[in-house]
């Protein structure tokens, strides 16, 4: 699955703190835009950022290899982040056994 980087910038999301790499990517792709990501939560610690996503309260945006078990145990569920590539495997992951609010049911209807 994919999803398309101008689709992450309304959801709620918890990303890695500003002095990352990994969010300055995001900063940058989403300034070449003239947005900015609002996420409602930021940390330097990928658990954290995993864990986040398995209270299922929000969407973190991470390296895949960070939850790839995870993925397969069917805890979480990853789309690659595309247009811009990020340069790597970067996934939205959510929490799969909780049912989706209203507005991520028609962002995933979008996506689907």
């Amino acid at each position: 699955d994919e999803i398309e980087f101008d689709d992450i910038l309304d959801l709620r999301l918890a990303l890695p703190s500003a002095s990352t790499t990994w969010r300055k990517a995001l900063d940058d792709a989403a300034e070449r835009r003239g947005k900015s990501l609002r996420p409602v939560i930021e940390t330097e610690s990928a658990s954290a950022l995993r864990a986040l996503a398995l209270e299922g309260d929000c969407y973190a945006v991470m390296p895949r290899s960070s939850i790839h078990e995870d993925v397969q145990a069917g805890r979480l569920h990853a789309r690659k982040v595309v247009n811009p590539e990020m340069g790597g495997l970067m996934s939205v992951v959510s929490l799969s056994s909780r049912p989706l609010a209203p507005a991520q049911l028609r962002v995933r209807d979008l996506l689907v």
